[in-house]
């Protein structure tokens, strides 16, 4: 277990320079020019990266080198939240677990995994059905069972800005007919908020790697 945490933060580490604190000038520099990146940003993210939208930094674990923000576009308040990239791809969370993406090919369209989100959240263990559908080569929708197995790992903290935030780590292994994944889960012990995880979206796109960039304002406070 040691040996994959460590391939997954390897993955993290390009992340971990936005996570100084947001007053940095250097920091500010960076975000902007993630935000200027593109000639023409999408108009949503242009909107709520301006609005000053909560923003989650994601890199596909093949290509940790190449990382894009991501705002969220949809009321904060709401279980599903959509975060949108510059180019206008998005990515789609249901209490923080990955249900759905647009724009990376192959997309995962939709996703039921309450039995999932129910032992991450609680830090439990046990079993869980895992429903996803998504597009084939041929753009037409499959649906795929998985059956996985959820359990805590260690305990560790995950700084964004200047804050170390407490949090414990979930597993998710999760095995189907043609497809098998391990995602993991950062899950604050405080507030309950997933601030960084790892996370399957499908063929051909594989691992994403996700990180909050604004400290939740739960994290610090005993639930």
């Amino acid at each position: 277990m040691g040996e994959i945490l460590a391939m997954i933060r390897f993955a993290l580490i390009a992340m971990l320079t936005l996570a100084s604190c947001s007053t940095d000038p250097q920091a500010r520099a960076l975000l902007g020019q993630f935000r200027a990146s593109p000639p023409k940003p999408a108009p949503e993210f242009a909107r709520a990266s301006l609005s000053g939208a909560p923003m989650m930094a994601a890199a596909i674990e093949t290509r940790p080198e190449a990382i894009t923000v991501f705002a969220r576009i949809t009321d904060a308040h709401k279980p599903i939240a959509t975060f949108t990239g510059p180019s206008g791809a998005q990515l789609i969370f249901d209490r923080g677990l990955l249900v759905g993406t647009r724009g990376f090919g192959g997309d995962i369209l939709a996703s039921k995994l309450d039995e999932s989100a129910r032992l991450i959240h609680a830090r439990g263990t046990g079993g869980a059905t895992r429903l996803m559908t998504s597009l084939n080569g041929e753009d037409r929708a499959r649906p795929q069972a998985f059956r996985c197995a959820i359990r805590p790992d260690r305990r560790e903290p995950v700084r964004i800005g200047a804050t170390d935030i407490p949090t414990q780590t979930m597993v998710e292994q999760c095995r189907g007919a043609q497809n098998s994944f391990i995602n993991f889960y950062w899950v604050a012990l405080h507030g309950g908020e997933i601030v960084q995880s790892s996370q399957w979206a499908g063929r051909p796109t594989g691992k994403i790697s996700l990180r909050k960039l604004v400290l939740p304002s739960t994290a610090l406070q005993p639930r």
